[in-house]
């Protein structure tokens, strides 16, 4: 083999074993790959939810998704959806919201600790799951009055009544591809769920909804729903919590010192490797090359003799 091709080769095998190294290290400072270490779906949907609101129909509004599972069927859940601040409005045909006209009662409803602004809730929530730590099964939900005394008595018929439902949905979570949801939202792109479907609504009315959980504390709903006066009414809500490490644990993202980065290591080992070859493979060729001068001399002085 010539001098150059082993050298070609060589350089080939150290390029290999530094992509080999460096992948070692990706693939060991990424903690949250496994999927054993996600948490179930029951778990992500009864966090504390800050949801922002963007309705064609009812202007802009924050709110608090505040679910709860059930203590013996925890694929039992159920909650209120608890608006808090101020509905904006940006034009005179969109409705105003009751329900912002009041403050939030202290008894009868669901506690909510911290939130002063808080109004009386606008639905009632109930998600039923095929089973515990399944991803598909049905949500219904039941607007509520805004008025304290009525309010308490929607809130009676719907738990101890079969109370028609206001909207009524079926849904199953699967997980996105990476290469179909380039997002970056997310920080744990293996947790990236998406359901869409139907949405049955009151008096034969349908609409459709798009689902997307970029992560365990972090989605966005997109909803078309056919209204009365059989319009389309367009709204994107994007709800967000803290991430919560009992949750879902996260590497420690802190910065490092040089010295503890691995991907530095890797970078100056290949480093020190690829020059000692080069200067070995250099050491050789300037050898050879005084050989074959020296030689080239000694049979100059025998023909000159």
């Amino acid at each position: 083999m010539g001098h150059g091709r082993c050298t070609a080769v060589v350089l080939l095998y150290c390029a290999v074993v530094s992509v080999f190294l460096a992948s070692l290290v990706l693939a060991g400072d990424d903690g949250l790959s496994t999927a054993s270490n996600m948490p179930l779906f029951e778990q992500i949907i009864v966090q504390p939810f800050t949801v922002s609101v963007i309705s064609g129909r009812y202007g802009v509004f924050n709110a608090t998704l505040a679910l709860r599972a059930s203590p013996i069927f925890p694929e039992h859940i159920h909650g209120e959806l608890i608006p808090i601040g101020e509905q904006r409005r940006g034009s005179a045909e969109q409705l105003s919201l009751e329900h912002f006209n009041y403050p939030r009662p202290m008894e009868g409803e669901m506690p909510t600790p911290g939130m002063v602004d808080a109004h009386p809730s606008l639905l009632r929530i109930d998600v039923q799951l095929r089973f515990s730590g399944s991803t598909s099964g049905t949500v219904t939900a039941w607007a509520l009055p805004a008025v304290v005394g009525v309010l308490e008595r929607g809130l009676s018929e719907v738990e101890e009544t079969d109370a028609a439902p206001t909207a009524q949905a079926s849904f199953l979570f699967v997980s996105e591809s990476k290469s179909m949801s380039p997002s970056t939202l997310s920080d744990v792109p293996s947790m990236a769920r998406t359901a869409t479907g139907i949405v049955e609504l009151e008096g034969g009315r349908s609409g459709s909804f798009t689902f997307r959980f970029f992560s365990e504390h972090e989605f966005s709903l997109n909803l078309q729903l056919r209204t009365e006066d059989n319009t389309t009414d367009r709204s994107w809500v994007y709800g967000y919590v803290p991430p919560d490490n009992t949750l879902l644990s996260r590497p420690d993202r802190s910065q490092k010192a040089w010295w503890q980065n691995r991907g530095i290591w890797v970078f100056a080992i290949t480093t020190f490797i690829m020059r000692a070859v080069m200067a070995y493979f250099e050491t050789r060729r300037a050898a050879n090359l005084r050989r074959k001068r020296t030689a080239a001399a000694a049979m100059e002085k025998k023909k000159i003799k």
